[in-house]
């Protein structure tokens, strides 16, 4: 009973130190340096994003929110490391002292080992730590003891010798010394002291039986020196230590092939991502936030097999996510945020479906978003916000049914919201703002009875918000900066504003079209708000002419008789509600205006006809074509074509009715017709429309390339000879791709462009990729496929060519002819995923083809017992 209640004792202290710790990090206020958040340029990226001064205090409040969110899941799960070593320490602890428990000496340590203790004591000014208990040189050293708070603090032996020294959080004020007495101590805990000013000192060298280096935020200046003879460390954390001098990773670091966690956050280091750092195949941590690393993500970082968490947020890494970190399949967190990472996101990432948080925010990140991520059936957060992403929101995401953390905020996403959303019910974060999604709200979003904040602001979505009141957990609902109108809110209205801390809704997009209405003197014309009768009874109204407020206009409809030239100008209309207008709060004050109606006023009799494009699809650089029909004879016309500036671009004076233009830019137009009777009386017609970056094309019937846009080329290529069809190649060199262009007049434009293969060989196979940009003076483009080879015996195949925009992605995919069965997937980058069927057409085996060859991904094998039947 007596051993028992003592390894219950045992493990109560383990768990006290956890929950003290984590108590300890939730109670503390945390700076915006310490979780990563720069907020002057967040600023500058939210105020080059058009986001108003006003707005981005409320952008910030919520990123730090985050920030915050993020910083402490990694610490809780740094302590998780920390806390299973002293776990380990404290129940190794109580087996010795169980097994010494009759034995009553007291047995000291090496004098040397004593010495290091006071050279340690001395040089971090012991006389003021915050807990020397036991630290007392004319006693023998023995070691701490949590319970009975006996013993040399932080002290841990084992089989009389020093084998864990943890002084952590201590005020340890001063320098390490040299502690090479300690030789058979295997973990060293400095982390959280005072340090400053003071280097790392390379004598750690001499520890050589460490196999545990903590270091963490302790004020370290200089070089992270060689310690290349700790080759047996398994955990190394030198993190927040910013005032190291700037340097690349170290090499040394590389030949310490135990590594489990490696943390070197805020360390000041620069430079490219090392090819050595992919050959510690046994990491399970990598932390290297917070620095100053550039370059790519290598398609090596597949070989970190057991990698479970991945902190690589506020660097300068660039190019795209490597689709061979589909490979690491233990993967449980992921966080890139703050890079400059583009590109599409990797389809491959779906096979990481252990992950539970994902964080590629705050990069250039463009494509939509893969609909494959809906097998990431695990996955708690995803935040994709501040990105390039546009398409819309995959129906697949309803899959994520464990998802608490929605961010697609501050995209290019268009289409509607899918109902399929609404099974998302561990969702509490759901931002969709910022981005371009229009059509209704979907009902489901009701069912979210977790959710505490949705942001759905500055979009264009519209008609009724759905009924909310059953989300009693909700704080904060935007909806500001829309097209939503008192009538969609109204009834829902009373409890909002009672049951939800932070209700957002004003202002909205202007409603109903502009146009422009002609009539002629002593008619009448009825001016209306809300064309479309969506309103409700209480709405207030009030028109205006010229900007100046018209006296008696307060109704919906305002009806002005016997025209004359005076009332000619330009009207509109403001409507506000008694209850949801509200004058003191600014993002409470909606006041809905209506677009402006041109009113023209003429003194004879104003023609009546209809103005319409008859061009399909109006380019630049391509003759856009109008036309004007009407019953009124003997007519003549005025086209005038404006640009967005209110520059006129051209104009042309005919009595035909129709009107050709070529434009030579994109861009907004509008197009003005004089129409004029043979008496002279002109009516006034205008049409907006807008000419697209597109080009004429003489071979539109099978393929059309945009001008001075870039184009990705790419395909296979397998060289062979014929006379001696077993020899390897390290490299194909011969067959290559050439690009060229032809002007209209028939001249080559400049030299071709030949693509040659890169990369590993892969089953015979190497892969060519080149870019190439669409000439301005492009008429025509030849591709050849060249085998440069010489002799007639040396052949160069080709297979699965594409040419797609750079910013565009293609899938092919591969179907057995008899069975249908999908047989291959081509990705985005040409690497194929194969599928293997047994006789019955299940899928036993999938296959990824990678870099580095093909790789088996998933097995699976079934059978059927058949039992005899009497």
């Amino acid at each position: 009973m007596i051993n028992g209640f003592k390894i219950n004792k045992n493990w109560i202290l383990t768990f006290c130190l956890v929950f003290c710790s984590m108590t300890t990090l939730f109670a503390q206020e945390l700076t915006d340096k310490e979780i990563g958040l720069d907020v002057a340029v967040m600023t500058s990226t939210l105020t080059k994003r058009g986001i108003e001064l006003k707005e981005i205090k409320q952008e910030i409040d919520m990123m730090r929110e985050m920030y915050k969110m993020r910083f402490v899941e990694m610490k809780k799960n740094e302590d998780a490391i920390l806390q299973k070593i002293r776990q380990q320490q404290a129940v190794n602890k109580t087996n010795t002292r169980n097994s010494n428990a009759a034995n009553t000496v007291v047995i000291d340590i090496p004098q040397m080992e004593k010495d290091a203790l006071q050279l340690l004591y001395n040089s971090t000014n012991g006389d003021n730590w915050t807990n020397r208990s036991g630290w007392d040189f004319s006693t023998p050293v023995t070691s701490w003891n949590y319970t009975t708070q006996t013993g040399w603090f932080g002290v841990f032996v084992v089989d009389g010798h020093i084998d864990y020294l943890a002084l952590t959080n201590n005020n340890l004020v001063g320098f390490i010394p040299d502690l090479f007495g300690l030789s058979k101590l295997r973990i060293l805990e400095l982390d959280n002291n005072h340090f400053n000013g003071t280097a790392i000192p390379s004598t750690l060298n001499s520890l050589t039986n460490l196999d545990t280096l903590i270091l963490n935020n302790c004020g370290f200046i200089g070089d992270i020196p060689n310690l290349s003879a700790l080759s047996n460390l398994k955990m190394f954390f030198i993190g927040n230590n910013g005032g190291l001098n700037p340097q690349a990773i170290p090499s040394w670091i590389f030949a310490c092939t135990n590594l489990i966690y490696l943390h070197m956050y805020y360390c000041n280091l620069t430079g490219d991502l090392p090819l050595g750092l992919f050959q510690l195949n046994q990491l399970n941590n990598l932390a290297l936030y917070g620095n100053k690393l550039s370059g790519i993500i290598p398609s090596q970082i597949s070989q970190l097999t057991n990698l479970r968490t991945l902190y690589m947020h506020n660097n300068q890494l660039e190019g795209s996510i490597p689709v061979e970190i589909g490979l690491l399949l233990n993967l449980d967190y992921i966080s890139m945020s703050n890079n400059k990472l583009s590109g599409f996101i990797p389809s491959a990432i779906s096979q990481l479906t252990n992950l539970r948080y994902l964080y590629l925010d705050n990069n250039q990140l463009e494509g939509s978003i893969p609909v494959e991520i809906g097998f990431l059936s695990k996955l708690q957060l995803l935040a994709i916000s501040f990105n390039k992403l546009n398409g819309t929101i995959p129906l697949e995401i309803n899959q994520l049914t464990n998802l608490q953390y929605l961010w697609l905020n501050f995209n290019q996403l268009e289409g509607s919201i899918p109902p399929e959303i609404g099974q998302l019910s561990q969702l509490t974060y759901l931002f969709l703002n910022n981005n371009k999604l229009s059509g209704i709200l979907p009902q489901q979003i009701g069912q979210l009875t977790n959710l505490n904040s949705l942001r759905l602001n500055s979009n264009q979505l519209e008609a009724s918000v759905p009924d909310l009141t059953n989300l009693v957990l909700l704080e904060e609902l935007l909806i500001y900066n829309n097209k939503f109108r008192f009538v969609d809110f109204t009834t829902q209205y009373p409890i909002y504003k009672t049951q939800i801390t932070y209700f957002q809704y004003a202002p909205q997009a202007k409603t109903d079209t502009e146009e422009t209405i002609t009539n002629a003197t002593g008619g009448a014309v009825t001016l209306t708000m809300f064309t479309d009768n969506r309103y409700t009874p209480d709405d207030t109204f009030q028109w205006y002419k010229n900007y100046s407020l018209i006296t008696g206009a307060t109704s919906r409809q305002y009806t002005i008789s016997n025209l004359s030239i005076s009332d000619a100008g330009n009207y509109y209309c403001i409507s506000k509600h008694p209850q949801i207008t509200n004058p003191t709060i600014y993002y409470l004050n909606l006041i809905l205006e209506r677009n402006p109606i041109h009113l023209n006023v003429t003194n004879c009799t104003p023609v009546t006809g209809s103005l319409t494009v008859t061009t399909n699809e109006l380019c630049k650089d391509q003759s856009s074509s109008f036309s004007f029909t009407s019953n009124t004879p003997n007519l003549s016309y005025i086209w005038t074509s404006i640009n967005s500036n209110g520059v006129v671009v051209n104009t042309t004076t005919n009595t035909i009715g129709t009107y050709s233009f070529v434009f030579d830019s994109a861009g907004k137009y509008t197009i003005k017709l004089e129409v004029i009777k043979t008496d002279g009386c002109k009516t006034i017609f205008s049409k907006n429309v807008a000419i697209d970056n597109c080009t004429p094309c003489n071979y539109c019937a099978s393929f059309n390339l945009i001008k001075n846009e870039k184009y990705l080329v790419s395909a296979w290529v397998k060289e062979s000879n014929l006379a001696t069809p077993q020899e390897q190649s390290k490299n194909y060199d011969k067959g290559c791709i050439s690009v060229s262009f032809i002007d209209a007049a028939g001249t080559t434009i400049a030299t071709p462009q030949k693509f040659y293969a890169t990369g590993e060989i892969i089953d015979d196979w190497q892969r060519i990729i080149g870019e190439f940009v669409v000439p301005d003076n492009v008429d025509d483009m030849n591709l050849e496929l060249l085998n440069e080879n010489t002799d007639s015996e040396k052949m160069a195949y080709f297979d699965d060519i594409r040419i797609l925009p750079s910013k565009g992605n293609m899938k092919s995919f591969v179907y057995d002819q008899k069975t249908q069965r999908l047989m291959a997937e081509l990705d985005e980058n040409n690497y194929s995923t194969f599928y293997e069927y047994d006789l019955e057409g299940g899928l036993v085996r999938i296959k990824k083809e990678t870099e580095k060859g093909i790789f088996t991904i998933q097995e699976t094998r079934s059978g059927t017992t058949k039992s005899d039947k009497p």
